[in-house]
Parts: structure tokens; C-alpha cells; sequence
């Protein structure tokens, strides 16, 4: 976080820091934003222990102060802590103390919270509920501590950036996710995701075009599924070789079970029970679905355990574009 600050807040800058622990973390942001900029400090009241030995300290700040060496003090930013009661304070702390447009927005939600690691889909609710309260301007940077983030980051491709065929990966890791918008997207990833080998499934297959693409680039085979059973008579009209089932995009066990039942004699090399799927689901294609797209795509991923998923989705792809590991960014 102190380096990412350092790198990625200009002079001047007007920042929000969400977690302050008023140790290195805050000193580099006030020193990048310069005596010129602005920061405002969020932190809920800390507390140690009944009964503890140990400090303040040993709970992520000891003051409710910035304390820089005297030589610094001339090239920080004007800084102006809040001291919250609980986490959800935070809202009503930003009305009525930010006015100024916030460009930089720094989050260690772990540290206000003081729990488990959130969840990416608990980062990203607190991260929109933030967007929408504070006066921002019109494309503030994001800094954020989040493992979950970090590893969904790594794990997500936006479908313009994908250009050769993705590496190979262990059973046990989590999928990587190819975000398209579009039919002509969504398909023209074909080449680049497909093994001849693999068993495929798509949900939401409607009329069937795209899943007969799909049985005809691997010799595994491929299942369509959609919930719809008029859908599913007119994708079996049109395509009479390829396989179509009914089936919930929810209801993981109801889709592993389909596998078995139609391709039974089809074995995944990988151990797999499907090796790529394929998600077209009405309500998660538009640029509101994003916190139950991901909700799908983690209950898909662990129970389904394919090597990677393939969404047609505007609000995955938005956050493929705008979602980057510092790591990347720090090697440039």
C-alpha cells in the first residue's frame, strides 16, 4: 500500500484514506499529495482487549494523529482525521466533512474492520456504497489492500487482450474468467479457450448456435442448457446432433449431475466436470449485474471446477478494464 500510494498520487491530489493506521501508509500518502493537496482520514475507534498486555499499537494505530519527523512537515498535505464509532459511520462522516472532488481513494477495509479477510463481493458493495456518498471526480484512482481483489484481478481477462490460447492449470486452482461483450466477442474466444479434449457446457444456450460452435471446435463434446423449454425445442430443431438440457444457471449440483447423465462416457483428462463453460444468462449481460455475476461465477467455480469460464457480461467486462494488480504496475 505505501509503495502503490507513492506511485500513484500526484501532487495535489484530494484523497480519501479508508483505514488510516497513521503509521507509513498515511505518511506516504500525505507526503505524495504535497502541500498542495488534501487528505481526510477514516479509521473506526480502536480498542484493545479486556485483560491485554498489549497496546494500541498492536491493533493497528496508537494515536488519532499523523506525528511526521519535523523536516517533513512543510511538504505534506493539509491532513484531517475522523475517528468513527462503527464501520457504517462512514457515510455520514463523508457528508458531512468532504466536499472537496475525492481523486485518490485508498481502502484497507481489513483494517477498519478488524475481522477475516472481506470477501471480493463485501470489498465491492463497500467500494460502490463509497463511489455513490462521496464527491469524486469524474475517473478517481482506486488503492486498495484486498487479497480477494488481488487474486481476481490475476484471474480475469478482459476478451480484447486475449490473444494466444491460456496456459495450462492445476485442477486445484480457481478458473480464469474471459469477460466479452456481445455475441461476436463472446464466440470469437473460442480458438483461444477450447482443448480438443474438453467437455463444455454453456447456460443459457437459447437458440443453440453458439453451443453447436462449441461441440463442433472439441471432440468432448458440448452440453446446452437453458431454463426455458421452449428455448430448448427450437435449439433441438436446429442443431439435432448437439445435446440439450434443461437446467437452473443456480443450481450447480442439478448442472454436475446433467454431465454425467448426458456424457457419461466422456472423461475430462483433467478430472474435471466440465472443463469450460460458457455463461450467456439473461439479468447478468447488462452493466447492473455485477455483484450476482461474480456471486455465480465463485458458486460455478468451486463446484463445477472448470479451467476456465467464458461470461458475456457489460459490468464483468467494466471491471476486466478498470480492475489492476500493483504488481503489474509496479514492474512497468
Amino acid at each position: 500500500m505505501t509503495r502503490a500510494a507513492s506511485m500513484l498520487i500526484k501532487p495535489g491530489d484530494n484523497v480519501l484514506e479508508l483505514g488510516a493506521t497513521l503509521q507509513d501508509t498515511s505518511m506516504a500518502i500525505a507526503l505524495a499529495a504535497g502541500p498542495d493537496g488534501t487528505v481526510v482520514q477514516l479509521d473506526v475507534k480502536r480498542k484493545v482487549p479486556k485483560g491485554s498486555k498489549a497496546t494500541r499499537t498492536n491493533f493497528g494505530r496508537n494515536s488519532t494523529k499523523l506525528s511526521p519527523p519535523s523536516s517533513s512537515v512543510s511538504s505534506l498535505a493539509s491532513c484531517t482525521f475522523h475517528e468513527l464509532s462503527k464501520i457504517s459511520d462512514y457515510i455520514s462522516t463523508i457528508n458531512l466533512h468532504i466536499h472537496l472532488p475525492i481523486s485518490v481513494f485508498v481502502c484497507d477495509i481489513q483494517a477498519m474492520t478488524g475481522a477475516d479477510l472481506p470477501s471480493q463481493l463485501e470489498t465491492i458493495t463497500l467500494l460502490r456504497t463509497l463511489l455513490l456518498t462521496c464527491p469524486k471526480t469524474s475517473s478517481p484512482t482506486i488503492i486498495i489492500k484486498s487479497s480477494s481483489l488481488n487474486t481476481l484481478s490475476l484471474r480475469l481477462i478482459h476478451s480484447q487482450r486475449l490473444t494466444s490460447p491460456l496456459p495450462h492449470l492445476p485442477r486445484s486452482s480457481l478458473p480464469f474468467i474471459i469477460s466479452t461483450v456481445g455475441v461476436k466477442s463472446y464466440r470469437s474466444t473460442i480458438p483461444y479457450t477450447l482443448k480438443p479434449s474438453d467437455c463444455v457446457l454453456e447456460i443459457g444456450c437459447h437458440a443453440g448456435t453458439t453451443t453447436n460452435l462449441l461441440n463442433k471446435a472439441t471432440q468432448g463434446g458440448a452440453i446446452g442448457v437453458d431454463i426455458g423449454m421452449k428455448i430448448l425445442k427450437s435449439a433441438r430443431v436446429n442443431y439435432p446432433t448437439v445435446k440439450f438440457e434443461r437446467g437452473d444457471a443456480w443450481k450447480t449440483a442439478e448442472l454436475a449431475r446433467i454431465r454425467w447423465k448426458v456424457m457419461e462416457e466422456v472423461e475430462s483428462l483433467e478430472g474435471r466436470v466440465y472443463d469450460v463453460i460458457y455463461l450467456d444468462v439473461g439479468g447478468l449481460s447488462g452493466g447492473d449485474g455485477l455483484l450476482d455475476s461474480l456471486a455465480l461465477l465463485d458458486s460455478l467455480s468451486f463446484a463445477l471446477e472448470p479451467r476456465v469460464i467464458i461470461i458475456k457480461s457489460l459490468s464483468v467486462q467494466r471491471l476486466a478494464s478498470s480492475l489492476k494488480p500493483f504488481a503489474r504496475i509496479w514492474q512497468k
